[in-house]
């Protein structure tokens, strides 16, 4: 077995025959600050992983299930308080991630498979209620779409096919009339778009082919709309630092 040329002494950062990372690993920030402590046999990653920002904080913990490409990952907010926590499957997401804000109020939970996205993606309100649920597919936006008000009921619906928006589009108002209604063909607005009052009464429509208005000029309503389709859906995910499994 050979010391790595860049390590410190001949305890740690060993390689075997094979040039493959073995034994006990850590590494050091130019402060001098632990960066991660890591255990590797031949290449592979074992026991308990642990990184570190730059003040010495833990960012994550990951335990490597032995015999098994999976890991369990916790990651760390710079209060020592839980932000995450989820599966690697050969280093990439894998299974059901939790997402937690202050205090530990669950914010979020999102399915993955083999690194990418697959199934409902859930985002939670500071009092605990479902705001929003995503659909994915392979890696892209995927189904039903749902936003959701405090008391549960529907704010705005719409589907997606491989990452555009595809079919009927609905908003809501709190009491459950309808705000909106409008099609998407091929990612993009087409026909008649309705617009209600709260009471129900018709307030206006607008045509669009191809996504540009036919005769007028977009109103605020379509604003609100487009905010909706582009600002859904905010998860404070890890750092990149602190996601990297060593």
């Amino acid at each position: 077995m050979a010391a790595h040329p860049q390590a410190a002494d001949t305890v740690f950062n060993q390689v075997d025959a094979k040039g493959q990372r073995h034994g006990f690993w850590r590494r050091f920030y130019r402060n001098g600050q632990a960066a991660y402590t890591a255990q590797f046999e031949h290449g592979k990653p074992v026991g308990i992983t642990l990184r570190y920002d730059e003040q010495g904080r833990k960012e994550a913990e990951i335990r490597h299930r032995k015999g098994t490409d999976y890991a369990t990952v916790t990651f760390y907010s710079d209060k020592g308080e839980v932000i995450a926590k989820g599966l690697y499957y050969k280093q990439q997401k894998d299974s059901v991630w939790s997402y937690y804000g202050a205090g530990g109020v669950l914010v979020g939970k999102e399915s993955w498979r083999r690194g990418k996205r697959n199934g409902a993606r859930d985002f939670y309100s500071d009092a605990g209620v479902l705001a929003e649920r995503q659909m994915w597919k392979d890696g892209k936006l995927h189904g039903r779409q749902t936003l959701y008000f405090e008391n549960g009921n529907p704010r705005a619906f719409w589907d997606m096919v491989a990452g555009e928006p595809s079919g009927q589009m609905v908003a809501l108002y709190p009491n459950g009339l309808a705000r909106l209604k409008g099609q998407y063909v091929n990612g993009k607005r087409e026909g008649k778009w309705t617009f209600w009052t709260p009471d129900g009464k018709l307030e206006s429509t607008t045509t669009y082919e191809k996504g540009v208005v036919v005769g007028g000029v977009e109103r605020q309503g379509d604003s609100i709309m487009n905010q909706l389709l582009q600002n859904a859906g905010r998860i404070a995910e890890p750092a990149a630092n602190a996601e990297r499994p060593f």
